[in-house]
């Protein structure tokens, strides 16, 4: 989303090389800088609409990745 939010114009993108190229590749996006530039990753945040939080599948899935990742995660 945030590659697509920047294709329209709506800020910069800190992205991986890989989920860029399409954009890059089109010329819709270009890169700041020559050089890559790298940050560590110590969380993913996983977001959806607030509308959405009663929605069963959304529950089923939510208590899938608790399932799935153990008590590191929270929702």
């Amino acid at each position: 989303m945030t590659l697509e939010a920047a294709s329209h114009g709506l800020g910069f993108a800190l992205e991986s090389t890989l989920l860029a190229q399409k954009y890059l590749g089109t010329g819709e996006l270009i890169e700041v800088a020559p050089q890559e530039l790298t940050a560590p990753v110590a969380a993913h945040h996983l977001v959806f609409p607030k509308a959405h939080s009663g929605f069963p599948r959304v529950r089923r899935f939510l208590e899938w990745m608790e399932h799935e990742l153990g008590q590191g995660f929270v929702f």
